[in-house]
Order: structure tokens, then sequence, then C-alpha cells
């Protein structure tokens, strides 16, 4: 897209043995069924990390991507919007074109590509996405701020736009996309 090269879909990393990493329990299938502990399709939707999975200690960039790519920071993001033709409008051009996920009355192009899905968010509290929630039917992808730190770009079902959530507190675990180094 542009001068970047974006990942076709979320990130669905999780070592062989977690038990005992910083992996166990902190990571989950996206999608899940809102209100409850049940995980989505990972092969769909990716998997949900929590910032303690994703801050990097060590300052390569490099987090759960594989080599040659790291985790897009709000310059990356702000790149894609602009190219997309600002963020009013970006949201629809990078969610998935499915009627089934986004529904009927929302416009989701796809133009992008970039192929959002509607993984939502789990907290380790209250599960996936609450009915209740206003965040409820969302794609929420992450980017570092600081070094301790993650904040989320969010797509919502019933807008076109692009928006800052704001922090990401550690017991929210959302999806990520990388990016080319």
């Amino acid at each position: 897209m542009g001068t970047q090269v974006w990942m076709a879909q979320n990130i669905d990393y999780l070592p062989d043995d977690t038990v005992g990493t910083k992996y166990g329990g902190n990571t989950v299938c996206g999608g899940g069924t809102t209100g409850t502990f049940n995980e989505g399709d990972c092969s769909i939707h990716g998997r949900l990390y929590t910032r303690e999975v994703l801050i990097d200690p060590i300052g390569d960039g490099r987090v759960i991507c594989p080599d040659g790519w790291i985790v897009p920071t709000l310059t990356h993001w702000n790149v894609l919007i602009e190219y997309l033709g600002g963020a009013s409008v970006a949201g629809k051009k990078m969610k998935l074109d499915d009627n089934s996920m986004w529904g009927e009355n929302m416009e989701h192009s796809n133009e992008s590509g970039f192929s959002a899905t509607l993984a939502g968010y789990y907290t380790v509290y209250r599960g996936f996405n609450e009915i209740t929630d206003s965040y409820n039917r969302t794609s929420m992808l992450v980017y570092p701020v600081e070094s301790v730190e993650m904040k989320s770009k969010t797509i919502y079902d019933d807008e076109d736009s692009l928006r800052d959530l704001g922090y990401v507190g550690p017991q929210y675990a959302i999806s990520v996309r990388c990016i080319k180094k």
C-alpha cells in the first residue's frame, strides 16, 4: 500500500511450548463469542495479544513479528491513513469485503487490500467484547508508544473511520498486524 508492505492478515503466532513463558495465558484466538471466554478462529482473525507479550524489552521492534518485520509505529499508521485518503475513510477501505462479518448496511470495500476482520478484543476479566460495550464490533490493531505502553487503531463496524482508541491496559488482548522493516 503506497510505499509500505503490510502483512495480509493479523499475526497468529504462538510458540509450541508456552508453559512458563510470557505467552502462557496472554494470548487467545480473535473473534471469540461476545461476553464469554470462548475463543474464535485464529485462522480467520489471528491471535489477540496482551501488552506483556508485545512490549519489546530488547528494543529491536520485532517482538512477535518474523525477521524483517516489525509491529507498526504511529508513524507507519499515519502514512497508511494518509495514503488511503484520511482517517474518515480509511476504515471502510481496510475492512474485508464480507457482508456476513461487517453487515450489509456498512461500506467495506477492502479497496486497500488490508482485509481487516472483526477480531474484537479480549479482557482477562470479562472475556470477549461485552454486548453492551460501545466498542462491541471492532478490529483493534496495536502500535507501541514509548517503551512500556501500547495504543490501538480501531476500525468500528458502524463507521468508515479509523480512530485512536487510546492506551491499551495490561488486561486487554488485541490484534497485531506487522509491517515490513
